[in-house]
């Protein structure tokens, strides 16, 4: 059989992509990567969403404190612009809803300028859909649905899914809920109580602290789950998340083996509290990185007509590093190592 006309098949590696020479194997690991991106196509054709090509290049970039953008420069005389490369299509595919779109779905290369890992890259492939007039209990459900058919198109076995609250995955690890320290300074306590080590700068703001101790000693613990959906966050981390009460929002996470693949929201829609979030992250920003991002005046003009939603985010390159299991991303056409 000719090696252009051989099926797609399992093949694992853990080589960096740029070392690799032009090789049978190498040909078979692009095709598996372009054959999940066309699998995930297809699901969501089937399903009846939109397929919506989102450009790369805006004039916000997106809202959260710590996502960096890359802003761009012109080459002739070096000048600055006032454009950025998206962090990711949230805000164009929510213009598309605002439009009246129900269903709607775009693959897309995204860029942030964060520390590189092996499972982390400044360009990489993000998927992300939405539901016009469902919660992000229906995006749970497609997710599901979605990572199992990609699992069971290159015959692997489907990984069980496991859905836990913040709350209760603290309580199973630390014997305590999140959402009852709210307060920074309760929650510094509580932090050095468990550890005192993690403890080195006091005047950091609520949602660092809640990281130090989640990816300290909360995330080393997913390993033992397959995957696992962890919903209901505490609140001061909804960024564009509807909150079910004064302690909670209503987003989730999902992680494969512990490695953190996709991040949803049921959609804030009061246009009054958009402004006030987007404030109050741009204020973050300024404080901790000492640059600010413009404000995103067409953007928050669409919101005004945004319908009750719910939308999710999720790695590509990070899939296919698990489905394939991979150290480390290891995808065709990016340049960056």
């Amino acid at each position: 059989m000719s090696l252009y006309t051989q099926p797609v098949y399992n093949y694992q590696s853990n080589v960096i992509w740029q070392d690799m020479d032009f090789t049978k194997e190498h040909f078979i690991h692009s095709k598996n990567y372009f054959e999940l991106i066309r699998t995930i196509r297809q699901f969501f054709n089937e399903k009846g969403f939109i397929d919506i090509p989102s450009p790369p290049m805006v004039e916000h970039p997106g809202l959260e404190a710590h996502l960096h953008p890359f802003q761009i420069m012109r080459a002739k005389d070096q000048g600055p612009m006032n454009y950025y490369l998206h962090t990711s299509p949230e805000f164009y595919l929510k213009e598309m809803l605002s439009l009246g779109f129900e269903k709607i779905f775009s693959l897309a290369h995204c860029h942030r300028d964060e520390p590189r890992s092996s499972h982390h890259l400044p360009q990489f492939m993000m998927l992300e859909w939405y539901r016009a007039n469902e919660r992000y209990e229906k995006i749970m459900d497609d997710t599901e649905e979605l990572i199992s058919h990609c699992y069971e198109k290159f015959n692997l076995k489907i990984p069980k899914f496991l859905r836990m609250t913040v709350d209760e995955i603290f309580e199973e690890t630390l014997d305590f809920k999140i959402s009852n320290f709210l307060n920074k300074e309760n929650l510094i306590k509580k932090i050095k109580s468990i550890d005192s080590s993690l403890i080195t700068n006091e005047s950091l703001n609520w949602d660092d602290y809640f990281f130090l101790l989640f990816l300290n000693k909360i995330e080393p613990e997913f390993k033992k789950f397959p995957a696992l959906i962890l919903y209901e966050y505490p609140a001061p981390l909804a960024a564009l998340s509807t909150l079910k009460n004064d302690h909670i929002c209503e987003r989730f996470e999902i992680f494969l083996d512990g490695l953190e693949l996709a991040n949803c929201f049921n959609e804030l829609t009061d246009y009054e509290e958009l402004l006030n979030r987007f404030k109050s992250e741009n204020k973050s920003k300024q404080e901790q990185y000492n640059y600010s991002l413009p404000t995103p005046e067409t953007f928050f003009e669409t919101q005004k007509r945004l319908p009750k939603s719910a939308g999710i985010a999720l790695g590509i390159d990070r899939l296919f590093m698990r489905i394939f299991d991979l150290e480390k991303i290891t995808v065709p056409g990016n340049q960056y190592k």
